[in-house]
């Protein structure tokens, strides 16, 4: 941390000497996220909110002043070259899933996405974790598990920012090779919606929906 603060004062020093500093956007941001025990856990690739928030900071006087400002929006990492090209008056490629964030500190009101898929693929070399395709609203996140007997899980952000009661039961159902679920009082609505826009999300993105590995 201490070559990360000396290397950024050293940037932002020079910045200052050469009277580019209320120009230049600075973005500093963490890789990932990451599990220290919390949940039992340790490693990046679940969906828990410690895996996968990380630090996002934004400088540029000219363009958001100094007092300082909290952005509420999800941004996501793949946001990050859409609002470099937006920052450099380059045109955002269609291909590109992101979107420009740039006056989002201003506009905190415009129109920005209200879910995100979030997909992992099992790899041999980090066993512990499955396949997972989620979905995360402002609200609410549901996480579901491909190929294993894990328990497929929904959050309510809002009342349980930590993740600890899992509001979905999962049962054997007798004869059947498939689980059964019941989502607590309350939530069935918000549980079939998300189920929905999840599947929506997968196609949307050109995801698949189970993994298959290819030589």
């Amino acid at each position: 941390m201490l070559a990360i603060d000396e290397s950024v004062g050293s940037v932002v020093k020079t910045l200052k000497e050469l009277g580019l500093y209320e120009s230049t956007l600075i973005i500093f941001a963490g890789d990932n996220g990451f599990l220290f025990g919390e949940h039992g856990l340790i490693d990046k690739r679940c969906m828990y909110e410690e895996s996968i928030r990380i630090p996002w900071i934004v400088s540029c006087p000219e363009l958001y002043g100094t007092s300082g400002k909290v952005v509420d929006k999800m941004v996501l990492n793949i946001d990050l070259a859409p609002t470099i090209l937006d920052a450099a008056g380059v045109e955002i490629p269609e291909i590109m899933q992101g979107k420009s964030f740039l006056d989002l500190p201003n506009n905190p009101d415009k129109p920005w996405r209200s879910a995100f898929l979030y997909e992992y693929f099992w790899e041999e070399v980090y066993p512990e974790t499955p396949t997972c395709f989620g979905i995360r609203t402002d609200d609410y996140k549901y996480i579901t598990y491909h190929g294993v007997w894990d328990t497929n899980e929904l959050y309510d952000l809002k009342k349980d920012p930590q993740e600890m009661h899992n509001l979905l039961h999962t049962y054997k159902r007798r004869n059947m090779k498939n689980k059964g679920v019941i989502p607590d009082s309350g939530y069935e609505k918000v549980y079939n919606d998300l189920r929905k826009q999840l599947v929506q999300l997968i196609e949307e993105m050109g995801a698949r929906h189970q993994p298959l590995w290819e030589k």
